[in-house]
């Protein structure tokens, strides 16, 4: 579709999925960030890990939270460190536990604390023990109470000693019996 750049947002957001899927890198790339925010999150489950991949760092952020809950570990995985760092306080918690999962330890790492503060309870508590392992001890003092309260025996114990000597009173007294 070489007139992508020619359509409308809402154009956009009345494509079938088929053609959202069939778009090339280039013409994904060459969106505007209004086209790529009319995205629908059933859109946005259609591509694959290399149409994700090829969303600029400009783009990302004009994502929709309503788009981005079409984003799955497919999708999430096309993103590299520097697609990762520019998703928004807003997008953050959109994401499905599936898409939050699927990021490496070193994008895990990344994260800002805004985004770390942004993340659902439900999404923490889906983390792997690896990435709760990741996380570095300027992220772990922004986790809630319920984050800390979502968090696994499992991932508790995957808490390094330096993670546990920043965790705040606050986060320290959401912590169960069964946690510790």
């Amino acid at each position: 579709m070489a007139t992508i750049t020619a359509l409308t947002p809402a154009q956009i957001a009345a494509l079938p999925t088929a053609t959202i899927a069939a778009l090339t890198t280039t013409e994904i790339s060459g969106m505007t960030t209004d086209q790529v925010a009319a995205l629908t999150s059933v859109q946005m489950a259609a591509l694959t890990s290399t149409e994700t991949g090829a969303f600029t760092t400009t783009q990302v952020p004009a994502f929709s939270a309503a788009g981005v809950k079409g984003f799955g570990s497919t999708q999430i995985m096309g993103f590299g460190s520097a697609e990762i760092a520019v998703l928004t306080s807003a997008q953050i918690p959109a994401l499905a536990v599936a898409a939050v999962a699927a990021l490496t330890t070193t994008e895990t790492a990344a994260l800002t604390t805004t985004q770390v503060a942004a993340l659902t309870a439900t999404q923490v508590a889906g983390l792997t023990t690896s990435q709760v392992a990741a996380l570095t001890t300027t992220q772990v003092p922004v986790l809630s109470t319920g984050d800390i309260k979502a968090l696994t025996t499992t991932e508790v114990k995957a808490l390094t000693s330096g993670q546990v000597a920043v965790l705040t009173t606050t986060q320290v007294a959401a912590l169960s019996a069964a946690q510790v």
